[in-house]
């Protein structure tokens, strides 16, 4: 899912779990997130992962 997606569903009470293949562009995106709602008083609950797929172990 992208990144519209994510948001919308945040921004109606849904629980979202970001997976990253980098940890620092998932907290850029869960920030930009945050700050783009931040002024609707509505507090998001967003969650980020980093999965780095390079090995299959």
């Amino acid at each position: 899912m992208g990144y519209a997606t994510a948001l919308k569903l945040a921004e109606n009470g849904a629980q979202v779990y970001m997976v990253t293949r980098n940890i620092k562009k998932g907290v850029e995106a869960a920030n930009k997130m945050r700050a783009e709602v931040g002024g609707t008083g509505k507090e998001l609950k967003l969650y980020h992962l980093e999965c780095e797929m390079i090995s299959l172990q």
